[in-house]
């Protein structure tokens, strides 16, 4: 913004002056005309003003011009023997400009700090060549001006006022300045001498009590305050400032968040993430760094972030430790995590695991027990190595008479013998019991090379868990919904159950509705790192979805393949070629299950 200061009064006063004095000294009327004198023009600078050039940056992102500043400059000249009609201009002690009839002037001028000065002269030349001998100095100073604004200091981190903290204590400054760059920070602790910090590209820098530095603070109360100082020497007026308390003996907190649970187990071929949260608040700490291992109570490797994924384990028992280190080097009390690694070497076809805590009305049957066993007659009908988990009804007399275990969830043991997992996600049974606690090692299953299909309008119930993230699908979610329309390669079905409600007639991928655009609700290809096709969809005449009932395939990292479908047990429980044919290319073509 160009500040302007005006100076009519000190004009008129001045031209007063000028041609008094010059009456006085007999320049008057009676001396015009007088052959061979002529008298020189006097210059007067009328009016000045200073704005910050727009600060600009270079292709690196560079700032540039910080310095610069645009100054404007007006005058006029005083000849009472003739006529001032051109003037010329210098900046400082450089080089004159060419005359010209111009009575303004404007240019950059560059200030190193902010009581640098800067002069703009002008010399006026009357019609008969005479000038001016003593021309007239405009001088440009930011604090005249204005022209420079302040910066402006903030804590992006930092303990809170009257807030407990250990020993080690570190502030993340940082700085803002409208018109310029923040290049310091002045500091000082307790109202001690002044320290300077330099900031970063960003305007931040680091104001660190450590053991690292050799500077940790005594116990009791302490201050910190610190203001900005931006590239032409201006600082903040109102440096920011914490009070807090130091006390002795505090340690972080460590809890997990992410891997096997305290006795709980992977398998082998399979990354085992684990990941924590760390708890400061209780005294405002902040952890330098974390150290783990793996089998191993006395070496340790340190890292920065609050997670690790373990290097594919071998069967066997292990324990995995981690510790947090704070800027006081006070450590955590260790984390310590037993798992079991099962080797996964399937021996067995499928595991079927039903969480379907109802029967469905409307299906050929009375009891969950006769679902089942259509279901094995219909969709896994060529499939003899099928066993049944009821995870739903893990006792009574509603309890699939063939289920394998009486166990809330499978385990490692139990799910590396099969190289194939369905899961059925209709209705389900309550928190505690279903796959979705079961996530994490359903996820380390797939990596280690299981295959995995769930079934089912509950397949969102898996959104953000491990699972999902290890598959590489962001979402997919079923619903409940119409039956399946008319596409290429399928034909419509007068009733689910009939025959002509077939699934596959000799394609091996078919596309969903050809011809139709704009479908926001299809991905085909929204995954890194993994190959993913939809299979078929219900979808209306329009494109539009009726249901959502997606039926996807996808290859994880390990080269297994995984199909996800939003075909719920209504389908899945029917006998006709078209599931008998769904389950032979889901099961036999895609997951390679030998076949009866």
């Amino acid at each position: 913004m160009i500040s302007h200061r005006f100076y009519p009064q000190l004009m008129v006063t001045y031209v007063f002056f000028i041609l008094t004095l010059i009456w006085s000294c007999g320049k008057g009327p009676t001396k015009v005309g007088v052959e061979g004198e002529n008298d020189p023009p006097d210059t007067v600078i009328t009016q000045k003003a200073l704005s910050k050039i727009p600060i600009e940056t270079d292709s690196t992102g560079a700032l540039l011009n910080l310095n610069s500043f645009e100054y404007a400059i007006e005058f006029t000249g005083v000849d009472l023997d003739g006529k001032a009609d051109s003037f010329r201009v210098k900046i400082n002690d450089g080089p004159w400009s060419s005359y010209s009839t111009s009575t303004s002037s404007s240019g950059t001028l560059e200030f190193a700090s902010g009581t640098a000065t800067n002069t703009v002269f002008v010399q006026a030349k009357d019609d008969q060549g005479a000038e001016d001998p003593t021309p007239a100095a405009g001088e440009f100073t930011l604090a005249e001006f204005d022209a420079n604004a302040e910066p402006t200091t903030a804590f992006d981190s930092a303990p809170g006022n009257g807030t407990a903290t250990g020993r080690g204590v570190r502030f993340v400054a940082s700085g803002s300045d409208k018109d310029g760059q923040v290049v310091n920070f002045i500091y000082s602790l307790d109202g001690g001498s002044e320290m300077t910090v330099a900031a970063d590209a960003d305007g931040k820098a680091v104001i660190e009590f450590s053991v690292a530095l050799g500077n940790l603070l005594s116990a009791g109360n302490h201050s910190v305050s610190a203001r900005s100082v931006d590239n032409l020497g201006a600082e903040d007026a109102t440096p920011e400032t914490r009070s807090f308390f130091v006390q002795m003996g505090f340690q972080p907190i460590l809890t997990q968040t992410a891997g096997p649970a305290p006795g709980g187990g992977w398998f082998t071929g399979a990354g085992v993430p684990f990941a924590w949260d760390t708890q400061t608040s209780h005294y405002s700490g902040v952890i330098v760094r974390y150290e783990w291992s793996v089998d191993d109570p006395v070496n340790f490797t340190a890292i920065t972030t609050g997670a690790q994924t373990l290097d594919p384990q071998s069967a066997g028992a292990h324990i995995f430790r981690v510790r947090a280190v704070d800027l006081e080097d006070n450590l955590s009390e260790v984390l310590t995590v037993d798992f079991e690694v099962a080797a996964f070497v399937p021996t067995e076809g499928i595991l079927f695991i039903d969480n379907v805590s109802f029967t469905p009305g409307g299906g050929p049957y009375s009891t969950q027990e006769e679902m089942d066993q259509m279901i094995l007659d219909g969709f896994f009908k060529n499939f003899s190595q099928v066993d049944v988990w009821d995870s739903d009804n893990l006792s009574g007399s509603n309890r699939f008479s063939g289920a394998i275990n009486a166990i809330n969830i499978p385990g490692p043991a139990d799910l590396a013998k099969y190289s194939s997992v369905v899961i059925m996600t209709d209705g389900g049974a309550g928190a505690g019991i279903g796959p979705w606690e079961a996530a994490p090692l359903l996820a380390a299953y797939f990596q280690a090379g299981g295959n995995i299909l769930t079934t089912g309008y509950r397949i969102s119930a898996f959104n953000g868990s491990p699972l999902i993230s290890a598959t590489g699908l962001s979402s997919i979610s079923g619903s409940r919904g119409a039956d399946f329309q008319s596409l290429e390669g399928f034909a419509t079905a007068s009733s689910r159950n009939s025959d002509a409600y077939s699934f596959i007639s000799g394609a091996d991928v078919v596309p969903i509705v050809p011809g139709v655009s704009a479908r926001d609700w299809e991905r085909p290809n929204n995954t890194t790192g993994s190959a993913f096709r939809i299979l078929f969809s219900n979808v209306g005449a329009s494109g539009s979805r009726q249901g959502q009932r997606i039926a996807a395939e996808f290859q994880g990292g390990s080269g297994s393949w995984s199909a996800w479908i939003g075909v719920s047990l209504f389908y899945l429980d029917q006998t006709s070629t078209g599931i008998v044919k769904l389950g032979d290319f889901i099961l036999g073509d895609r997951f390679g299950e030998v076949k009866n």
